[in-house]
């Protein structure tokens, strides 16, 4: 009974939230779709303290977030990989714009779910997108363009392929396979999310089994 409660309190206070711009440029970002993010992370971590503490204000905590992101040093480098400009091969910004425009398009077209978006939400590909994106994540989150409504967005629908593939039979062992390994990359790259563990421990159990 209490969580029903816990749970109407949280609707009632997203559908009282203003949209809101918090310094992203040209885009807005919707305060229900950075509070359905937050409802996604442990707070509790220490790393996310400014961003509990923040909590009651989305400009500040949209801000604290892409500050914490922005400054994250794990995962690390191979000794022989760093560099403060490993993931900026050259300086032109027009195609992490882009990239950023299009992702934005991309989450919004294809919000999952239904028979209209089945095609873009097919498992292999989900595991194989979870994965790719951790390596796109690394090449445009010191962009400029990598703002607060790109962040919340990813990192919502990261969450959304993983409790996804958290779904799938795993019966087809090639396809279960790429499918575990896009659950794994999520559980490890971004941890800060609640249920994280537990889907590292379903991806490993997976790989072990098929192989």
């Amino acid at each position: 009974m209490k969580k029903k409660i816990s749970l109407l309190l949280f609707l009632l206070h997203l559908s009282v939230l203003p949209v809101f711009s918090a310094d992203i440029g040209e885009n807005r970002l919707r305060s229900v779709d950075l509070y359905i993010l937050l409802s996604r992370l442990d707070l509790d971590r220490p790393e996310l303290g400014a961003v509990k503490t923040s909590y009651g204000n989305p400009a500040i905590v949209a801000r604290e977030l892409l500050k914490y992101y922005k400054s994250r040093t794990s995962p690390g480098y191979a000794a022989g990989l760093r560099g403060k400009d490993e993931d900026r091969a050259g300086v032109d910004e027009e195609y992490a714009r882009e990239w950023c425009s299009q992702f934005i398009d991309r989450t919004k077209k294809n919000p999952g779910g239904g028979d209209d978006h089945k095609n873009a939400w097919r498992s292999v590909e989900t595991g194989i997108r979870a994965c790719s994106r951790t390596a796109l994540f690394q090449y445009f989150i010191d962009s400029p363009h990598f703002n607060a409504e790109v962040l919340v967005a990813f990192l919502n629908s990261m969450y959304d392929y993983a409790a996804y593939l958290m779904t799938e039979d795993g019966n087809n062992s090639g396809r279960t396979l790429m499918e575990a390994e896009g659950l794994a990359c999520t559980a490890i790259f971004f941890p800060e999310f609640r249920e994280s563990e537990i889907w590292r421990e379903e991806a490993f159990r997976i790989m072990s089994v098929q192989n």
